[in-house]
């Protein structure tokens, strides 16, 4: 019962998630004032204007840093290690408790 509860939560998460990337999809292609208007107007679009710091692979690097580290830490935290752990290990140690893929002794 309990997994039949969280696979349907799973797949309404998922749902909720696809129909927000519809959203902006659509949002997009239907914004009256942006670069897909324009484009579609046959006009050439002006990118804003931004300034990075003089060295440009560090500013990459750490905006990298800044938004990947803590998605992929989420993602193992809370789908992939709690998915190993009950279909391969049989075990549920404490990377619910937030300590993620270090306690794998697989």
């Amino acid at each position: 019962m309990a997994r039949s509860l969280k696979a349907s939560a799973q797949a309404l998460a998922v749902a909720v998630v696809v129909g927000l990337l519809a959203l902006l999809v659509w949002k997009i292609v239907n914004d009256e004032g942006g670069a897909a208007s324009a484009l579609r107007r046959g006009e050439q679009p002006v990118a804003p204007d931004f300034t990075l710091a003089k060295n440009t692979i560090q500013s990459l690097f750490g905006f990298g840093d800044g938004v990947c580290v803590p998605v992929i830490r989420w993602v193992d935290q809370n789908v992939l290690t709690p998915v190993y752990e009950d279909e391969c290990v049989g075990t549920k140690s404490a990377s619910r408790k937030g300590k993620g893929s270090k306690n794998l002794t697989a």
